[in-house]
């Protein structure tokens, strides 16, 4: 006869076996996981890049609407996108970062399906919540590298990871700084976007002095930027201009136009 101990013994590897591998539905499907659907490559920058460059402008002039923080904010940005589309002289949009709140795949997801309501090609910038759970890596998959530009009728748009703490990594200012002063020998005007301002939290006094350092000797007129969630626009120093975009949250987003007779891009507020 089977000892008592034995039976329990057999009993508890059954019921260990009935948990994984009957129940794999209660796992496959996490909301932190970062196996993103390899479908959702429509909103990929390398995509969007293509459309853009395409994009017939008049005399080199052209609009952006800056976005930013878009978090939780589902129904502010589904009336963005109406309010967006409806404005045919809008090129292209920039969302400034901190798409997720909490980093999940679920909220991923919605921004994608309000990403292809767009009527005009969209690009990001990766924010400090961008890094959490597992959402480095849906923001791969999704969108593409941290780090990139965009050339664009005389501009260099250059899009740069400047996360700090989540990272846990310190910026690659030395490729910033490459690609503003490659921008300025080919006669092109540098324009920086990044999700954290310098003068934001997660900056120390020494980063914050090699990003401004960047900002001089580039002659960098313009950087845009998310996180603090509410508006400002400031002069750095006597040739750059700060611009701190509101959270989506705020039912507001920036319009920025940019080229010629235009010495310096104009900077407006739109409410929705």
């Amino acid at each position: 006869m089977m000892k008592r101990s034995t039976r329990l013994t057999l009993l508890m590897i059954i019921c260990l076996c009935t948990i994984f591998f009957g129940c794999k539905k209660t796992f496959e499907y996490s909301p932190y996981s970062g196996e993103t659907d390899k479908t959702y490559t429509e909103l990929r920058t390398s995509k969007n890049i293509d459309k853009i460059i395409a994009t017939n402008v008049e005399n080199d002039r052209f609009k952006v609407a800056f976005l930013s923080d878009t978090h939780y904010f589902h129904d502010e940005l589904e009336d963005a996108v109406e309010h967006i589309n409806a404005d045919n002289s809008i090129s292209f949009v920039v969302i400034c970062g901190d798409l997720s709140d909490q980093g999940m795949q679920k909220e991923y997801t919605y921004l994608y399906e309000q990403g292809l309501r767009l009527n005009k090609p969209i690009l990001t910038v990766i924010g400090n919540h961008d890094y959490l759970a597992n959402a480095e890596d849906i923001y791969a998959t999704m969108f593409g590298p941290v780090n990139y530009t965009l050339d664009f009728h005389g501009y260099r748009f250059i899009f740069f990871d400047n996360v700090f703490w989540e990272k846990n990594a310190t910026p690659d200012f030395s490729w910033l700084n490459a690609q503003a002063s490659a921008a300025v020998t080919e006669n092109k005007k540098p324009i920086l976007i990044s999700h954290i301002p310098f003068f934001g939290d997660q900056y120390d006094s020494t980063s914050r002095e090699k990003h401004l350092q960047i900002v001089r000797n580039n002659n960098i007129s313009l950087s845009v930027h998310g996180h603090q969630h509410t508006y400002s626009y400031t002069q750095i120093g006597d040739n750059s201009k700060c611009l701190v975009v509101p959270s989506i949250g705020k039912k507001s987003y920036c319009i920025v136009s940019f080229g010629e007779p235009q010495k310096d891009p104009v900077v407006s507020t739109v409410n929705f």
